[in-house]
């Protein structure tokens, strides 16, 4: 019986998710380069949220598709691009970053016209990056933790489960009588958080709506963030991929 992670990686070329050329270069950009170097996977939830947010300011990226399923985040090349072999990556010139939640940060201060997403007001900046600590060492570990081991056709533990429900508990009461988490519009909280929680779709068998208050606001964001189906249609169709019964997957 073929594994969701075989079945993804026999579709993924049908679907042009790995049709990417994978250019290993830390060399700085030239004038004719189309955006910042970007290494990202589409199902890695890191990735989408900084692909969000370089799409809300206006920052072009190039993509260089790393493909975890083949291994392809721990070969020398990648490696000298970021030491610990996971995505996403930015190399802007000389400059090279890991860490999601960083380069957004990044990519906010260096690029945006105006501070919205990451306001410079200390003590709003400190309410958005206390939901991205929240996100980085709460929230998208529970979540991860529970749906990686699914790629393998194995099924969620039961403790994963009750441990990302119990995370997601706490975010549910983090979004009482809110739209948003921190301000009156988005900022990087939301993007970044959007993207972890919207990993529980990937297998079509974990149900959000228990949590109502995130449900509302995953259903806001995706109408109200125009590049929000363009940034994600790589995911949308790895989650087909995945979702194909077993035995069709030859």
């Amino acid at each position: 019986m073929s594994r969701p992670v075989d079945i993804y990686r026999q579709t993924s070329q049908k679907h042009g998710i790995g049709g990417l050329t994978h250019v290993y270069s830390s060399s700085p950009k030239t004038a004719t380069d189309p955006g910042i170097a970007f290494y990202y996977h589409p199902i890695s939830s890191p990735s989408r949220a900084v692909q969000l947010v370089a799409k809300h300011i206006g920052v072009p990226l190039d993509l260089k598709l790393v493909d975890l399923l083949k291994g392809e985040h721990k070969t020398d090349e990648y490696l000298k691009i970021n030491r610990l072999g996971q995505v996403p990556t930015i190399v802007d010139g000389a400059f090279t970053l890991s860490e999601s939640r960083a380069i957004c940060a990044y990519l906010v201060n260096r690029y945006a016209v105006e501070d919205s997403l990451y306001p410079k007001d200390p003590r709003q900046r400190a309410k958005i990056d206390m939901m991205l600590y929240f996100d980085a060492t709460s929230l998208w570990p529970a979540i991860r933790d529970m749906q990686v081991p699914q790629l393998s056709g194995k099924r969620a533990e039961a403790e994963k489960v009750e441990a990302a429900k119990k995370q997601l508990g706490n975010l549910e009461q983090m979004l009482s009588n809110k739209k948003y988490f921190v301000s009156d519009h988005v900022t990087l909280a939301d993007l970044s958080i959007l993207s972890s929680v919207t990993f529980l779709e990937a297998f079509n068998n974990f149900n959000i709506d228990e949590f109502s208050n995130i449900a509302a606001w995953v259903a806001q964001l995706k109408r109200e963030l125009t590049y929000y189906d363009a940034v994600n249609d790589s995911y949308e169709k790895a989650k087909e991929a995945f979702r194909q019964p077993a035995q069709n997957g030859n």
